[in-house]
């Protein structure tokens, strides 16, 4: 898996609905689903869920919250900082740990905590 939580990615695709993401922004990712190979992304393929009253603690007059549901990680691009543009990792062994550096200006990736 090349993109982990907490990595800042480039959306190659522009996803439909009521998320204002666009093609090309870049975004952070909160959690990776590997077996599925998807992703939540902050922000991106936001959806209404309507919850019924009197079913939930959280929400006893119900209503409609937003959130955010799984994209393809095919849809995203790993993004350098350094560079500022999307890249490709490689991995680097430095002082006996594997990192994972940019490939086009050979860079650590960073990822943001």
């Amino acid at each position: 898996m090349h993109i982990r939580k907490n990595d800042t990615v480039v959306l190659l695709k522009d996803f439909s609905g009521p998320s204002p993401s666009r093609k090309g922004a870049t975004t952070r990712v909160l959690r990776v689903f590997p077996k599925k190979g998807t992703l939540i992304a902050e922000g991106v393929n936001v959806k209404h869920k309507h919850i019924r009253a009197n079913t939930n603690r959280d929400y006893p007059r119900g209503g409609i919250i937003k959130k955010e549901a799984p994209i393809n990680i095919s849809n995203v691009a790993l993004y350098c900082a350094a560079c500022a543009a999307k890249t490709k990792a490689a991995e680097k062994t430095v002082e006996g740990r594997k990192t994972r550096i940019c490939r086009k200006c050979g860079e650590p990736i960073q990822t943001t905590a």
